[in-house]
């Protein structure tokens, strides 16, 4: 394939995943149809079919898109100033606030975050590794221990989780995880 048309091909997949994110966010994975995809992407039914068999495949290339934009909103945070409680609590916080926006007024946000962990589970295991990896990466680089960074790099993703499903708002989110965060990186 020559670069133009391997750049077209990249072009319309990228259109094939925005639009597919914004129907299912619109009316649910079982609301989407291929068709309303292909449709949405300006492409034939067969183009969509010679890129995705079917639309278990597009959701999870667009669980896909959206864990890599998380990683990109919390790597911001990770990597800005401040000591390593701040740095971890804000991106973390970017991370469950890039889910909050994207599924922000979904009738349709149980049922895709239900599906996620049956059509997207190996993408969001390579998120929580990558999580771990970096929170430890972060508190080894500040004198910790590796196997007490790891456990409770692990220990702050459980707890996001949990703030993340019962935060009435993005206020309350970022003061829990900053709370948590601080907590578990006392010193002891």
């Amino acid at each position: 394939m020559s670069p133009a048309a391997s750049a077209k091909a990249r072009e319309r997949v990228e259109r094939v995943v925005a639009a597919a994110e914004a129907l299912f966010v619109a009316n649910g994975l079982r609301g989407t149809t291929m068709e309303a995809i292909a449709k949405a992407a300006g492409v034939a039914k067969p183009t969509l079919y010679s890129y995705y068999p079917d639309k278990e495949a597009v959701f999870a290339a667009v669980i896909a898109a959206v864990v890599e934009r998380m990683k990109a909103v919390a790597d911001v945070e990770f990597n800005g100033d401040g000591p390593p409680d701040t740095r971890i609590a804000r991106g973390l916080t970017a991370k469950y606030e890039a889910v909050r926006e994207l599924l922000q007024g979904s009738p349709h946000a149980l049922e895709l975050m239900g599906s996620k962990h049956h059509h997207a589970k190996a993408e969001f295991a390579d998120l929580n590794r990558w999580l771990v990896e970096r929170l430890s990466g972060i508190l080894v680089a500040a004198g910790w221990n590796d196997g007490i960074a790891t456990e409770r790099a692990r220990l702050l993703i459980a707890c996001g989780e949990g703030i993340h499903d019962r935060a009435m708002d993005m206020e309350e989110l970022s003061r829990q995880m900053d709370f948590v965060t601080r907590r578990l990186l006392a010193e002891t």
